[in-house]
């Protein structure tokens, strides 16, 4: 069949493109509610990302946002209101919140990062020596065993068996807690756990975590 140059250009271009665009997944390994809580899910929320330094609070605020935003939420990060460095104050906040007239704030931040390292042993000997099989004329024949399989393969692979050394390997594991408040109240309503493993870099850690909490808080009916 005839294919166009333009179009054998646009293929590896648009698997290119399908393959950047996947996340690590992220596990939520608990999800708590406030069964006290009975209003209708949240319009406006406002983000605090809690980080040892301003460029990963605004990665984790702005990350959120945006995957609130594409869910048809309205989200705004909280250092356009309080750029400030250092701990925000509670009437900070507050001034914040009424100010924007948001109706609920959520705080997220990285509790731990776990490192597990695991030895991988190298591949079982393969036990693959050619079998003997009668040969025309009622010769034995050890070239090649029944499966057809040639005394240098059989020897090959014994070889790599018995060669190749065993390793380690570290999984890294991020868990992050994230927490959504009430405007009006100041209380609880949810608080979620989640585990992202061995991502490829930051964006894609906080992405994929944005997008677990925003599709858990939709499946609660949190947002409107």
């Amino acid at each position: 069949a005839y294919v166009s140059q333009g179009i054998r250009l646009l293929i590896p271009v648009l698997i290119l493109t399908a393959l950047s665009g996947c996340k690590t997944p992220t596990t939520m390994v608990s999800s708590w509610q406030n069964p006290a809580f009975t209003d209708a899910g949240f319009e406006d929320l406002l983000v605090i990302g809690v980080a040892d330094t301003n460029e990963t609070r605004r990665l984790y605020e702005d990350t959120f946002s945006r995957v609130f935003v594409s869910e048809g939420a309205r989200s705004q990060p909280s250092y356009r209101l309080l750029p400030q460095s250092g701990p925000l104050s509670e009437e900070q906040i507050r001034g914040a919140m009424e100010g924007g007239g948001f109706d609920g704030v959520l705080i997220t931040t990285l509790v731990s990062v776990d490192e597990q390292r695991e030895f991988v042993p190298p591949p079982e000997q393969q036990n693959n020596r050619p079998a003997s099989n009668v040969g025309p004329g009622g010769q034995m024949n050890v070239r090649t065993s029944p499966g057809g399989v040639g005394y240098f393969q059989s020897y090959s692979r014994s070889y790599s068996a018995t060669h190749i050394e065993g390793y380690y390997k570290t999984d890294t594991t991020y868990r992050f807690t994230t927490e959504l408040y009430s405007g009006g109240t100041g209380t609880m309503v949810w608080r979620g756990e989640s585990e992202t493993v061995n991502p490829k870099n930051r964006a894609d850690k906080v992405g994929s975590v944005a997008e677990a909490v925003v599709r858990e808080l939709k499946s609660e009916k949190l947002l409107q």
